[in-house]
Protein backbone atom coordinates (compact mmCIF):
# COMPACT_ATOMS: atom_id res chain seq x y z
CA UNK A 1 0.00 0.00 0.00
CA UNK A 2 1.17 3.50 -0.81
CA UNK A 3 0.16 6.61 1.12
CA UNK A 4 -0.49 9.33 -1.44
CA UNK A 5 -2.43 11.81 0.70
CA UNK A 6 -3.27 12.40 4.34
CA UNK A 7 -5.02 14.76 6.74
CA UNK A 8 -3.83 15.83 10.17
CA UNK A 9 -5.59 15.69 13.51
CA UNK A 10 -8.02 18.58 14.04
CA UNK A 11 -10.40 19.84 16.71
CA UNK A 12 -14.02 18.95 15.98
CA UNK A 13 -15.61 20.44 19.09
CA UNK A 14 -14.88 21.50 22.65
CA UNK A 15 -17.62 22.08 25.18
CA UNK A 16 -18.38 22.39 28.88
CA UNK A 17 -21.66 21.47 30.54
CA UNK A 18 -23.14 21.38 34.04
CA UNK A 19 -25.10 18.26 34.94
CA UNK A 20 -27.38 20.02 37.45
CA UNK A 21 -28.68 22.66 35.03
CA UNK A 22 -31.39 22.22 32.43
CA UNK A 23 -33.32 19.53 34.29
CA UNK A 24 -36.76 20.76 33.24
CA UNK A 25 -38.20 20.05 29.80
CA UNK A 26 -37.65 22.86 27.34
CA UNK A 27 -34.68 24.28 29.26
CA UNK A 28 -32.09 21.62 28.44
CA UNK A 29 -29.87 24.18 26.71
CA UNK A 30 -29.09 25.67 30.14
CA UNK A 31 -26.68 22.79 30.66
CA UNK A 32 -24.25 24.22 28.12
CA UNK A 33 -21.71 26.58 29.67
CA UNK A 34 -19.50 26.86 26.60
CA UNK A 35 -19.45 25.34 23.12
CA UNK A 36 -16.89 25.51 20.32
CA UNK A 37 -17.24 26.12 17.41
CA UNK A 38 -19.15 29.30 18.13
CA UNK A 39 -22.37 29.55 16.15
CA UNK A 40 -23.10 25.82 16.33
CA UNK A 41 -26.85 25.25 16.20
CA UNK A 42 -28.44 24.55 19.57
CA UNK A 43 -29.88 21.20 18.47
CA UNK A 44 -26.39 20.00 17.54
CA UNK A 45 -25.03 21.25 20.88
CA UNK A 46 -27.75 19.39 22.78
CA UNK A 47 -27.11 16.25 20.74
CA UNK A 48 -23.42 16.32 21.69
CA UNK A 49 -24.15 17.03 25.37
CA UNK A 50 -26.86 14.36 25.51
CA UNK A 51 -24.56 11.78 23.92
CA UNK A 52 -21.78 12.59 26.39
CA UNK A 53 -24.12 12.33 29.38
CA UNK A 54 -25.45 9.00 28.12
CA UNK A 55 -21.94 7.60 27.65
CA UNK A 56 -20.91 8.66 31.16
CA UNK A 57 -24.01 7.14 32.77
CA UNK A 58 -23.69 3.95 30.74
CA UNK A 59 -20.06 3.37 31.73
CA UNK A 60 -20.87 4.05 35.39
CA UNK A 61 -22.95 0.86 35.46
CA UNK A 62 -19.85 -1.22 34.71
CA UNK A 63 -17.07 0.54 36.60
CA UNK A 64 -16.51 3.09 39.34
CA UNK A 65 -13.78 4.67 37.21
CA UNK A 66 -14.92 7.68 35.23
CA UNK A 67 -15.12 7.40 31.46
CA UNK A 68 -12.30 9.39 29.87
CA UNK A 69 -12.13 8.31 26.20
CA UNK A 70 -14.50 7.16 23.46
CA UNK A 71 -13.20 6.12 20.05
CA UNK A 72 -15.29 5.91 16.89
CA UNK A 73 -14.17 5.25 13.35
CA UNK A 74 -13.47 8.90 12.59
CA UNK A 75 -13.09 10.63 15.96
CA UNK A 76 -11.90 10.38 19.53
CA UNK A 77 -13.84 12.01 22.34
CA UNK A 78 -12.08 12.89 25.60
CA UNK A 79 -13.89 13.41 28.92
CA UNK A 80 -12.65 15.33 31.95
CA UNK A 81 -14.57 16.04 35.17
CA UNK A 82 -12.63 18.83 36.93
CA UNK A 83 -15.33 19.72 39.46
CA UNK A 84 -18.49 18.19 40.84
CA UNK A 85 -21.24 18.15 38.16
CA UNK A 86 -19.02 19.88 35.58
CA UNK A 87 -17.67 18.08 32.51
CA UNK A 88 -15.30 19.25 29.79
CA UNK A 89 -15.42 17.35 26.51
CA UNK A 90 -13.03 17.56 23.56
CA UNK A 91 -13.63 15.75 20.27
CA UNK A 92 -10.85 15.46 17.69
CA UNK A 93 -10.97 14.27 14.10
CA UNK A 94 -8.57 11.39 13.59
CA UNK A 95 -5.76 11.85 11.06
CA UNK A 96 -6.17 9.90 7.84
CA UNK A 97 -4.14 8.58 4.96
CA UNK A 98 -5.23 7.62 1.47
CA UNK A 99 -4.60 3.93 0.87
CA UNK A 100 -3.52 2.75 -2.57
CA UNK A 101 -2.84 4.52 -5.82
CA UNK A 102 -6.46 4.99 -6.80
CA UNK A 103 -8.87 7.33 -5.06
CA UNK A 104 -11.45 4.57 -4.81
CA UNK A 105 -9.13 2.41 -2.72
CA UNK A 106 -10.33 4.26 0.38
CA UNK A 107 -9.22 6.26 3.39
CA UNK A 108 -7.61 4.75 6.47
CA UNK A 109 -8.12 6.42 9.85
CA UNK A 110 -5.15 6.42 12.21
CA UNK A 111 -6.37 6.24 15.85
CA UNK A 112 -2.95 5.20 17.13
CA UNK A 113 -1.59 8.58 16.07
CA UNK A 114 -3.79 10.15 18.78
CA UNK A 115 -2.42 9.00 22.12
CA UNK A 116 -5.11 9.05 24.81
CA UNK A 117 -2.90 10.12 27.78
CA UNK A 118 -1.47 13.03 25.79
CA UNK A 119 -4.82 14.55 24.84
CA UNK A 120 -6.33 13.93 28.25
CA UNK A 121 -3.41 15.97 29.58
CA UNK A 122 -4.13 18.68 26.99
CA UNK A 123 -7.75 18.78 28.18
CA UNK A 124 -6.70 19.01 31.82
CA UNK A 125 -4.23 21.80 31.04
CA UNK A 126 -6.98 23.75 29.29
CA UNK A 127 -9.03 23.63 32.49
CA UNK A 128 -6.08 24.62 34.69
CA UNK A 129 -5.32 27.56 32.40
CA UNK A 130 -8.93 28.76 32.68
CA UNK A 131 -9.01 28.18 36.42
CA UNK A 132 -5.85 30.26 36.84
CA UNK A 133 -7.78 33.36 35.73
CA UNK A 134 -11.41 32.51 36.50
CA UNK A 135 -11.06 30.45 39.65
CA UNK A 136 -13.12 27.29 40.21
CA UNK A 137 -16.17 27.31 37.93
CA UNK A 138 -18.66 26.34 40.64
CA UNK A 139 -17.34 29.09 42.90
CA UNK A 140 -18.19 31.67 40.25
CA UNK A 141 -21.69 30.21 39.88
CA UNK A 142 -22.25 30.28 43.64
CA UNK A 143 -21.01 33.86 43.79
CA UNK A 144 -23.77 34.82 41.33
CA UNK A 145 -26.49 33.14 43.45
CA UNK A 146 -26.53 30.04 41.28
CA UNK A 147 -26.64 31.85 37.94
CA UNK A 148 -24.17 30.60 35.29
CA UNK A 149 -24.48 33.71 33.11
CA UNK A 150 -21.27 35.40 34.27
CA UNK A 151 -19.34 32.14 34.02
CA UNK A 152 -20.59 31.62 30.46
CA UNK A 153 -19.34 35.07 29.44
CA UNK A 154 -15.95 34.51 31.02
CA UNK A 155 -15.58 31.03 29.50
CA UNK A 156 -16.49 32.38 26.07
CA UNK A 157 -13.95 35.19 26.38
CA UNK A 158 -11.17 32.90 27.62
CA UNK A 159 -11.57 29.79 25.46
CA UNK A 160 -12.29 31.67 22.23
CA UNK A 161 -8.70 32.93 22.45
CA UNK A 162 -7.17 29.88 24.14
CA UNK A 163 -8.36 27.34 21.57
CA UNK A 164 -6.73 29.36 18.79
CA UNK A 165 -3.36 28.62 20.40
CA UNK A 166 -4.06 24.89 20.68
CA UNK A 167 -1.85 23.17 18.10
CA UNK A 168 -3.06 19.57 18.36
CA UNK A 169 -0.74 18.17 15.69
CA UNK A 170 2.28 19.17 17.78
CA UNK A 171 1.03 17.67 21.04
CA UNK A 172 3.23 14.81 22.22
CA UNK A 173 4.36 12.97 25.33
CA UNK A 174 5.95 16.16 26.71
CA UNK A 175 2.42 17.50 27.22
CA UNK A 176 1.84 14.74 29.76
CA UNK A 177 4.04 16.62 32.19
CA UNK A 178 3.68 20.27 33.09
CA UNK A 179 7.43 20.38 33.21
CA UNK A 180 9.27 23.11 35.07
CA UNK A 181 12.82 23.69 33.88
CA UNK A 182 15.12 24.46 36.80
CA UNK A 183 18.29 26.48 36.41
CA UNK A 184 21.18 24.40 37.82
CA UNK A 185 23.24 26.55 40.17
CA UNK A 186 26.12 26.08 42.56
CA UNK A 187 25.41 26.54 46.25
CA UNK A 188 26.70 30.13 46.69
CA UNK A 189 24.83 31.45 43.65
CA UNK A 190 21.60 29.72 44.67
CA UNK A 191 21.99 31.04 48.22
CA UNK A 192 22.43 34.61 46.97
CA UNK A 193 19.28 34.33 44.83
CA UNK A 194 17.31 32.80 47.71
CA UNK A 195 18.47 35.48 50.15
CA UNK A 196 17.46 38.16 47.65
CA UNK A 197 13.91 36.76 47.48
CA UNK A 198 13.74 36.60 51.28
CA UNK A 199 14.92 40.22 51.46
CA UNK A 200 12.17 41.34 49.08
CA UNK A 201 9.48 39.54 51.08
CA UNK A 202 10.84 40.95 54.36
CA UNK A 203 10.78 44.54 53.07
CA UNK A 204 7.38 44.18 51.40
CA UNK A 205 5.25 42.09 53.79
CA UNK A 206 2.26 42.38 51.45
CA UNK A 207 4.07 39.97 49.09
CA UNK A 208 2.95 36.47 50.02
CA UNK A 209 4.72 34.33 47.38
CA UNK A 210 7.58 34.87 44.96
CA UNK A 211 8.85 33.19 41.80
CA UNK A 212 12.31 33.97 40.39
CA UNK A 213 13.21 33.07 36.80
CA UNK A 214 16.36 33.48 34.77
CA UNK A 215 16.17 33.04 31.01
CA UNK A 216 12.76 31.33 31.49
CA UNK A 217 14.28 28.77 33.88
CA UNK A 218 13.13 28.50 37.48
CA UNK A 219 15.60 29.64 40.12
CA UNK A 220 13.26 29.78 43.12
CA UNK A 221 9.56 29.36 43.83
CA UNK A 222 7.75 29.74 47.12
CA UNK A 223 4.57 28.25 45.66
CA UNK A 224 3.28 24.71 46.13
CA UNK A 225 4.37 22.50 43.23
CA UNK A 226 0.95 22.31 41.54
CA UNK A 227 0.44 26.09 41.53
CA UNK A 228 4.05 26.72 40.53
CA UNK A 229 3.63 24.54 37.44
CA UNK A 230 0.58 26.45 36.22
CA UNK A 231 2.02 29.90 36.97
CA UNK A 232 5.35 28.95 35.37
CA UNK A 233 3.56 27.75 32.25
CA UNK A 234 1.65 31.04 32.00
CA UNK A 235 4.77 33.16 32.49
CA UNK A 236 6.99 31.28 30.05
CA UNK A 237 4.43 30.48 27.34
CA UNK A 238 2.25 33.59 27.37
CA UNK A 239 3.17 36.63 29.44
CA UNK A 240 6.92 36.95 28.87
CA UNK A 241 6.84 36.20 25.10
CA UNK A 242 4.12 38.85 24.66
CA UNK A 243 6.20 41.35 26.64
CA UNK A 244 9.26 40.54 24.54
CA UNK A 245 7.35 40.99 21.29
CA UNK A 246 6.02 44.35 22.44
CA UNK A 247 9.55 45.66 23.04
CA UNK A 248 11.56 47.21 20.18
CA UNK A 249 13.36 44.50 18.20
CA UNK A 250 12.11 41.98 20.77
CA UNK A 251 14.67 43.25 23.30
CA UNK A 252 13.73 43.68 26.94
CA UNK A 253 14.58 47.21 27.89
CA UNK A 254 15.59 48.30 31.35
CA UNK A 255 14.14 51.76 30.86
CA UNK A 256 12.32 52.78 34.00
CA UNK A 257 8.90 52.67 32.38
CA UNK A 258 9.46 49.18 30.97
CA UNK A 259 10.84 47.18 33.87
CA UNK A 260 7.37 46.19 35.08
CA UNK A 261 5.98 43.48 32.81
CA UNK A 262 2.64 43.88 34.59
CA UNK A 263 1.76 47.19 36.18
CA UNK A 264 1.89 50.88 35.30
CA UNK A 265 3.47 52.10 32.10
CA UNK A 266 4.58 55.31 33.79
CA UNK A 267 5.88 55.63 37.34
CA UNK A 268 6.23 59.42 37.25
CA UNK A 269 2.68 60.54 36.42
CA UNK A 270 1.47 62.30 39.58
CA UNK A 271 -2.15 62.01 38.44
CA UNK A 272 -2.11 58.21 38.80
CA UNK A 273 -2.82 56.90 42.28
CA UNK A 274 -2.82 53.18 41.56
CA UNK A 275 -2.69 50.74 38.67
CA UNK A 276 -5.18 48.04 37.76
CA UNK A 277 -3.03 46.76 34.90
CA UNK A 278 -2.03 43.66 36.78
CA UNK A 279 -3.45 40.16 36.20
CA UNK A 280 -5.19 38.30 39.00
CA UNK A 281 -4.47 34.60 39.23
CA UNK A 282 -6.14 31.93 41.33
CA UNK A 283 -3.90 29.75 43.50
CA UNK A 284 -5.53 26.47 44.45
CA UNK A 285 -2.99 24.69 46.65
CA UNK A 286 -1.87 27.42 49.03
CA UNK A 287 -3.15 27.34 52.64
CA UNK A 288 -5.79 29.96 51.79
CA UNK A 289 -6.83 29.48 48.13
CA UNK A 290 -7.94 32.58 46.32
CA UNK A 291 -7.03 35.30 43.84
CA UNK A 292 -3.65 37.01 43.94
CA UNK A 293 -2.34 40.05 42.09
CA UNK A 294 0.60 39.03 39.88
CA UNK A 295 3.25 41.76 39.77
CA UNK A 296 6.07 40.89 37.36
CA UNK A 297 9.36 42.81 37.26
CA UNK A 298 12.16 42.09 34.79
CA UNK A 299 15.79 43.15 34.41
CA UNK A 300 17.54 41.77 31.32
CA UNK A 301 16.98 37.98 31.57
CA UNK A 302 15.90 37.83 35.21
CA UNK A 303 12.22 37.96 36.11
CA UNK A 304 10.77 38.33 39.59
CA UNK A 305 7.07 37.54 40.00
CA UNK A 306 5.40 38.66 43.21
CA UNK A 307 2.00 37.39 44.31
CA UNK A 308 -0.04 39.74 46.48
CA UNK A 309 -3.45 38.82 48.00
CA UNK A 310 -6.30 39.95 45.76
CA UNK A 311 -7.95 42.00 48.48
CA UNK A 312 -4.91 44.30 48.58
CA UNK A 313 -4.97 47.41 46.38
CA UNK A 314 -1.69 47.71 44.51
CA UNK A 315 -1.13 51.47 44.49
CA UNK A 316 1.32 53.37 42.33
CA UNK A 317 3.35 54.28 45.40
CA UNK A 318 3.98 50.56 45.92
CA UNK A 319 5.35 50.23 42.38
CA UNK A 320 7.64 53.21 42.91
CA UNK A 321 9.04 51.85 46.17
CA UNK A 322 9.37 48.39 44.66
CA UNK A 323 11.21 49.70 41.61
CA UNK A 324 13.59 51.72 43.78
CA UNK A 325 14.30 48.68 45.94
CA UNK A 326 14.64 46.10 43.15
CA UNK A 327 16.44 47.88 40.34
CA UNK A 328 20.09 47.68 41.47
CA UNK A 329 19.62 44.50 43.51
CA UNK A 330 17.95 42.50 40.75
CA UNK A 331 20.49 43.79 38.22
CA UNK A 332 23.24 42.43 40.47
CA UNK A 333 21.48 39.05 40.70
CA UNK A 334 21.06 39.03 36.92
CA UNK A 335 24.79 39.66 36.41
CA UNK A 336 25.68 36.92 38.88
CA UNK A 337 23.36 34.39 37.24
CA UNK A 338 24.58 35.32 33.79
CA UNK A 339 28.24 34.98 34.83
CA UNK A 340 27.56 31.57 36.34
CA UNK A 341 25.71 30.43 33.24
CA UNK A 342 28.63 31.42 31.00
CA UNK A 343 31.16 29.48 33.07
CA UNK A 344 32.33 26.33 31.22
CA UNK A 345 31.79 24.23 34.34
CA UNK A 346 28.34 25.62 35.23
CA UNK A 347 26.52 22.66 33.72
CA UNK A 348 28.42 20.03 35.66
CA UNK A 349 30.76 19.24 38.57
CA UNK A 350 33.81 21.43 39.04
CA UNK A 351 36.46 18.72 38.85
CA UNK A 352 37.08 15.09 38.00
CA UNK A 353 36.88 13.89 41.60
CA UNK A 354 33.39 15.39 41.95
CA UNK A 355 32.35 13.68 38.72
CA UNK A 356 33.70 10.32 39.92
CA UNK A 357 32.06 10.77 43.30
CA UNK A 358 28.67 11.46 41.72
CA UNK A 359 29.02 8.55 39.31
CA UNK A 360 29.83 6.17 42.16
CA UNK A 361 26.88 7.33 44.25
CA UNK A 362 24.47 7.15 41.32
CA UNK A 363 25.74 3.73 40.35
CA UNK A 364 25.27 2.48 43.90
CA UNK A 365 21.78 3.91 44.22
CA UNK A 366 20.62 3.00 40.73
CA UNK A 367 18.31 6.01 40.81
CA UNK A 368 18.41 9.80 40.69
CA UNK A 369 16.15 10.01 43.76
CA UNK A 370 16.85 8.27 47.05
CA UNK A 371 16.93 8.69 50.80
CA UNK A 372 19.45 7.51 53.39
CA UNK A 373 18.98 7.45 57.18
CA UNK A 374 21.77 6.87 59.70
CA UNK A 375 21.48 6.65 63.48
CA UNK A 376 24.53 7.71 65.52
CA UNK A 377 25.75 6.27 68.79
CA UNK A 378 24.53 9.40 70.61
CA UNK A 379 20.94 8.79 69.42
CA UNK A 380 21.05 11.45 66.72
CA UNK A 381 19.65 10.75 63.27
CA UNK A 382 21.23 12.01 60.05
CA UNK A 383 18.97 11.95 56.99
CA UNK A 384 20.11 12.59 53.44
CA UNK A 385 17.70 13.07 50.54
CA UNK A 386 18.43 13.41 46.85
CA UNK A 387 15.73 14.36 44.34
CA UNK A 388 16.19 15.68 40.81
CA UNK A 389 19.95 15.89 41.50
CA UNK A 390 19.33 18.14 44.52
CA UNK A 391 20.69 17.11 47.91
CA UNK A 392 19.43 17.87 51.40
CA UNK A 393 20.81 16.75 54.77
CA UNK A 394 19.28 17.16 58.21
CA UNK A 395 20.30 16.11 61.72
CA UNK A 396 17.40 15.20 64.01
CA UNK A 397 17.84 14.97 67.78
CA UNK A 398 15.04 12.80 69.16
CA UNK A 399 15.99 10.15 71.68
CA UNK A 400 14.21 6.81 71.55
CA UNK A 401 12.61 7.72 68.20
CA UNK A 402 12.15 4.92 65.71
CA UNK A 403 12.66 4.91 61.96
CA UNK A 404 8.99 5.56 61.16
CA UNK A 405 8.83 8.61 63.45
CA UNK A 406 11.99 10.11 61.96
CA UNK A 407 10.70 9.49 58.45
CA UNK A 408 7.43 11.28 59.30
CA UNK A 409 9.36 14.20 60.81
CA UNK A 410 11.50 14.62 57.69
CA UNK A 411 8.51 14.27 55.38
CA UNK A 412 6.61 17.01 57.24
CA UNK A 413 9.63 19.30 57.08
CA UNK A 414 10.00 18.75 53.32
CA UNK A 415 6.28 19.33 52.75
CA UNK A 416 6.31 22.58 54.73
CA UNK A 417 9.64 24.11 53.75
CA UNK A 418 11.17 22.40 50.74
CA UNK A 419 8.38 21.85 48.23
CA UNK A 420 9.96 24.36 45.86
CA UNK A 421 13.30 22.53 45.97
CA UNK A 422 12.25 18.89 46.07
CA UNK A 423 9.58 19.34 43.46
CA UNK A 424 8.48 15.72 43.30
CA UNK A 425 8.74 14.62 46.91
Amino acid sequence: MTMTSNTEISLKNFFIYHVSFGQTEGHEEEKVLYFHPRGTKMDIQMKEVGLSEAIVKFTETFSSDLCDTLQTQKTKKFFFKPEENIWIIMTVNLPTCLVGKEKLDGIEYLPNEVQNPVFLAVLRQAYLAAKLFLGPFQRLIDKENGSPDLLKKKLDFFFTKYLLTLNLKKCDIIDLFQGVQFLPLDKPTFLHAHCFVNLVEANFPVVQYSVLLFNEQLVWSGLPAEDAQVVYRYLVNSLLPCHSNSSPDGKRSTAKSNRFVTGPENLTDINITFSNKVPRVFLSHVPHPGFFNLVVYRIHETTLSLLIPGNETVRLDFYRRLDSFLYKRLEKIDCELNEYKEQPSSSGPSNASDTLDQDIRLAESGDLSNETMVKTISDHWVVGKMSNNRQFYIAVERKRANLIEINDEVRKLCDQQLKSIFFHV
